[in-house]
């Protein structure tokens, strides 16, 4: 299936001039985007800490826990960008 056919590819690049307006510290920023063969390639922003995802594994494989704090400050900044998101009529999942 070549680029011009597969239907994602237009939802897509509907969305990515939206999110490459979005402008907030705990989004990681979009840089750029480009076909390649039949693949679509967004580039965003590097994150060197990783997502939550990957600071939960690493917690894991450590057996330890956040501290409380810890948990708090990702869900402020969590809800801080889902706000930012919802005031900008961009929808998340």
């Amino acid at each position: 299936m070549c680029a011009g056919t597969d239907p994602t590819i237009p939802v897509l690049r509907r969305f990515l001039p939206r999110a490459q307006s979005l402008s907030h510290p705990n989004i990681i920023q979009y840089l750029d985007s480009f076909i390649s063969g039949t693949e679509l390639i967004i580039v965003f922003e590097w994150a060197a800490a990783g997502d939550l995802k990957r600071q939960i594994r690493k917690a894991q494989e450590r057996n330890t826990y956040f501290d409380e704090r810890v948990c708090w400050k990702y869900f402020s900044q969590i809800c801080d960008a889902i706000n930012y998101m919802h005031e900008q009529r961009v929808m998340h999942r």
